[in-house]
């Protein structure tokens, strides 16, 4: 039985979807939805064209915390309104070995990561200590 659910982003413009397929799937199995956000290397606004910063509501002279938060609190906001319960989390460092972390200190049952991700996939698919998906999205809504 899946009790708690990992939802792994780090792109504050292509996660709606990828959140509300999580958060639909936390609501049918009555589920604990956790969503880490990893903090990217670099400058992230560099890699946010004027558009995406219009059309997805982030602000832009914010800071990469700031999004992450804003991205978070949005995810939250629907999984309020399904009745989930979720927690937020902001990570840095080495996503997979933080994955690994969160996973055993949370008991997590089920990972969700986007197929975008820039986590290495097989990496993942190899060492994963529980159940991976994978979910890929043409573009988004």
């Amino acid at each position: 039985m899946i009790q708690r659910i990992l939802l792994a982003i780090n792109d504050p413009t292509r996660f709606r979807t990828i959140a509300r397929w999580t958060i639909e799937l936390a609501a049918s199995c009555s589920a604990h939805l956790l969503v880490v956000y990893f903090l990217p290397d670099g400058n992230l606004m560099a890699n946010i064209s004027q558009t995406e910063l219009k059309n997805k509501k982030i602000r832009k002279n914010s800071s990469q915390e700031e999004i992450a938060w804003q991205v978070l609190y949005h995810i939250e906001d629907e999984a309020f309104e399904q009745n989930v319960r979720i927690s937020l989390i902001i990570e840095t460092g080495e996503q997979f070995e933080r994955l690994k972390e969160l996973c055993n200190s949370y008991q997590i049952d089920l990972l969700v990561v986007s197929a975008e991700s820039s986590q290495n996939v097989e990496k993942l698919i190899q060492y994963s200590p529980k159940p991976v998906i994978f979910f890929k999205s043409d573009k988004e809504v």
